[in-house]
C-alpha cells in the first residue's frame, strides 16, 4: 500500500488528515454584543484625541440574530477567500496566484471541536503571521457575514465583490479636488451583493463589509474595529450610507474568535422584473470620472485613526486646505440617479470574477468595463491598441458523482508517494455557459435553481468539495 504522508520540516503530514480536516465542520465563536460595541466606541473616542479624522466614524451595535457559535469548515473559508480575492488583472501568472490562497492555507486551520489554527498555521514568523491574519481574516469575515445575513434575510444569498475593483470604475485615482493625503485611503474591503433566491422578479441588496484579522490579542481587534468604523462610512448611494458589517478575527492555536458589529444603514439596491434585470445587466455600464468629496465635520462622532499602509501622495489642493480635516476619509458618493449603473457594475463584476475564478480570463474581460480591462492610460484616455496577450481560457470539465459537472482550472502539487494534491476551481457547466456568453441575468436565475439541487456529498476521505450559491466550486483532492 502506498503511503499518504507528506514530509514537512522533518515530520510527516497525513494527506488524508488534511482532507478530513478541511471538510470537517467546527464551531466558530462569534462575539457581537453591547460590551463589544462599547469597547469599540471608547477606543474611537480615545483615538479621536490625537486624530480628528475619527469624528467621521460610524457608530456600530451588535448584529441582530447573531448566535454565539456558528459551524463552518476550513474548506468553505478557503473557498470564500479564493473567490473574493480573484482580481480582473492581466498578469501571465494570474491563474497560479489565484490558486495560492488554497494551496498555502490547506494545513493552516484545524477543525476538531472549535476552529483553531493548526500547529503548522500557528508556527510561522511574525511577518508571515501578518499576511496570514489578513488573508484568513477575509475568509472568516465573509463566512460570518453571510451566516448573519442568511438569518436576517432568509431566502437571500450574497456574493462578495472587491470594493476597490467596483469603486475604481466610477472614481479617478489621485486627481481632482482631493489628492491622497496621509491616512485618507479609507475604503471598505468588500460589497456583499445579495439576490433573492425565490420569485420571478429581480431584487438585490448591498451590504458593506470590512474585514480584519490578527494574531495579537482581543485588544488589538478592538483597535482594528475602531479603524473599520471609518472605512464603512466612506461609501454613499445618493445621500444614504449603506448597511455595513465590521468583522475582526483573533487567530490562535487554542481557538479562533470573530468579533462582529453592524453599523446601521440601508441595504436596498435595486428591484424590477426579470426582463428589466436581463436588459439592465446585458449592457456594459461603462466607466465614470467622479471625484470623492470632503465629508462635513461633525461633533457627534464615534471614529477612526490613521489607516494601515502609507499613501503614495500626501498633498492637498491648496484651495481646500482650510476645509480639510486631517485624517478625514474621502466620501465615494454614487449619485442617486446612477444607482442602477452601480448595480450593473456590482452584478457584472461578480459574474466576471466567477469566470476568472474558473480560468476564463478572456470572457471575464468582456464583462468588465474599459477601466477594469486596463484599456485606459494614466490620464484615463481610452487606448485603442490594447494587446490582451495573457487573456485566454484554461478550463477543463470535472464531473461529480451526483451528475453535476463544472468548468474550471486546476493546479497540482506533487506528493512523495507519487500521487498529487489537486486544487480545482470552477463554475457549474450550465452557469458557466451563460457567463461565457455574457448572459448575466439568466446566470443569476439559473444559479438559484442550482443551489436548490446541490447536496453536500458524504465524506470520502479522498476529496473535499465546496459549492457556493453562485455556482462556483472548490475541489481539493488527492489525484493519482
Amino acid at each position: 500500500m502506498q503511503s499518504s504522508m507528506v514530509w514537512h520540516h522533518g515530520s510527516a503530514v497525513d494527506i488524508g488528515w488534511v482532507l478530513r480536516s478541511l471538510e470537517r465542520s467546527a464551531r466558530l465563536r462569534v462575539v457581537s454584543d453591547e460590551d463589544l460595541s462599547k469597547d469599540v466606541r471608547n477606543k474611537v473616542q480615545e483615538f479621536l484625541e490625537d486624530d480628528p479624522g475619527f469624528q467621521f466614524a460610524k457608530d456600530a451595535g451588535p448584529i441582530l440574530k447573531m448566535p454565539p457559535l456558528i459551524r463552518v469548515s476550513p474548506a468553505r473559508i478557503l473557498h470564500e477567500l479564493g473567490r473574493a480575492t480573484v482580481f480582473l488583472d492581466d498578469s501571465p501568472f494570474a491563474q497560479a496566484a489565484r490558486h495560492w490562497a488554497h494551496l498555502r492555507y490547506c494545513t493552516t486551520l484545524a477543525s476538531e471541536n472549535f476552529l483553531t489554527l493548526s500547529r503548522y498555521g500557528f508556527d510561522v514568523v511574525h511577518h508571515h503571521k501578518q499576511v496570514q491574519s489578513e488573508q484568513l481574516g477575509i475568509g472568516l469575515a465573509i463566512v460570518v457575514a453571510k451566516d448573519a445575513l442568511h438569518r436576517l434575510h432568509p431566502g437571500w444569498e450574497f456574493t462578495a465583490v472587491d470594493a476597490d475593483v467596483a469603486l475604481d470604475v466610477g472614481f479617478i485615482k489621485g486627481v481632482g479636488p482631493i489628492r491622497q493625503v496621509a491616512g485618507t485611503r479609507k475604503r471598505p474591503d468588500y460589497f456583499l451583493v445579495g439576490r433573492r433566491l425565490y420569485g420571478k422578479g429581480g431584487a438585490f441588496k448591498m451590504v458593506i463589509l470590512e474585514c480584519k484579522g490578527t494574531h495579537r490579542s482581543k485588544a488589538f481587534v478592538i483597535e482594528q474595529l475602531a479603524r473599520a468604523s471609518v472605512q464603512v462610512r466612506t461609501v454613499e448611494i445618493g445621500n444614504r450610507v449603506p448597511t455595513g458589517f465590521m468583522i475582526g478575527s483573533y487567530l490562535s492555536g487554542s481557538e479562533i474568535i470573530s468579533y462582529a458589529l453592524d453599523p446601521p444603514g440601508v441595504d436596498e439596491m435595486w428591484q424590477g422584473s426579470g426582463k428589466e434585470m436581463d436588459r439592465l445587466l446585458k449592457e456594459n455600464p461603462g466607466d465614470r470620472s467622479w471625484y470623492p468629496t470632503i465629508p462635513e465635520p461633525t461633533t457627534t462622532a464615534a471614529g477612526e485613526g490613521s489607516e494601515e499602509g502609507a499613501p503614495e501622495d500626501d498633498t492637498v489642493e491648496s484651495s481646500l486646505a482650510d476645509d480639510w480635516v486631517p485624517g478625514a476619509p474621502p466620501i465615494y458618493q454614487i449619485p442617486e440617479e446612477e444607482r442602477s449603473w452601480f448595480f450593473r457594475v456590482l452584478a457584472r463584476t461578480a459574474a466576471a470574477t466567477a469566470l476568472a475564478f474558473a480560468g476564463n480570463t478572456a470572457a471575464a474581460a468582456e464583462l468588465g468595463t474599459p477601466r477594469q480591462r486596463a484599456e485606459e492610460d494614466r490620464d484615463h484616455q481610452l487606448l485603442l491598441d490594447v494587446q490582451p496577450r495573457w487573456r485566454g481560457d484554461t478550463t477543463k470539465t470535472v464531473r461529480l458523482a451526483d451528475g453535476l459537472s463544472f468548468e474550471g482550472t486546476a493546479s497540482r502539487m506533487a506528493l512523495p508517494d507519487n500521487s498529487e494534491l489537486e486544487v480545482f476551481r470552477g463554475v457549474e457547466s450550465r452557469l458557466y455557459g451563460y457567463l461565457a456568453e455574457g448572459r448575466v441575468g439568466p446566470y443569476i436565475r439559473a444559479s438559484n435553481r442550482l443551489w436548490r439541487r446541490w447536496s453536500q456529498p458524504a465524506p470520502s476521505g479522498n476529496e473535499v468539495i465546496s459549492v457556493g450559491a453562485d455556482g462556483t466550486a472548490l475541489i481539493i483532492r488527492r489525484a493519482r
